[in-house]
């Protein structure tokens, strides 16, 4: 990764953040062993929700400095970088999150799967094939 993901600087969404009780509530439990972990996954998603990418970058990214495991952090970080309009960036997330796919629920397992299909339509918009894949794959998950 360069040192910048789309237009914003790396080390600005590297940052340490705090929790906040501004950005609404979210409660989408992943596997993490450490509850501080899941409060920034959670307030991530809620800046996701709000469109905030620099603060729901610094929230996932806090969540994976209490637990490097969180593999939902990755998948909330490519949500970022995809927005941000950088796909190597989204790319690299998703690689991580894949990596990570030891010990997670089915549930992770189809968000991660649908995120790699999300990057694989992304990375070839004219090809209609990924993305009638990401479609089904979508579908699928949202059916289980």
């Amino acid at each position: 990764m360069d040192s910048a993901v789309g237009y914003v600087p790396l080390d600005v969404l590297q940052l340490p953040i705090t929790l906040r009780n501004d950005v609404g509530h979210v409660d989408d439990p992943v596997t993490t062993s450490k509850p501080e972990a899941q409060a920034f996954y959670n307030q991530g998603v809620a800046c996701l929700h709000n469109y905030v990418w620099i603060h729901a970058a610094r929230s996932f990214n806090q969540a994976l400095r209490l637990d490097p495991q969180l593999a939902m952090a990755h998948v909330g970080l490519f949500r970022v970088f995809i927005n941000l309009n950088d796909l190597l960036a989204a790319a690299e997330e998703v690689r991580r999150a894949q990596a990570l796919q030891t010990s997670i629920t089915d549930r992770e397992h189809r968000r991660i799967e649908v995120t790699a299909k999300h990057l694989e339509a992304r990375q070839d918009l004219q090809n209609h094939e990924k993305h009638e894949a990401y479609k089904k794959a979508l579908d699928a998950a949202l059916n289980s």
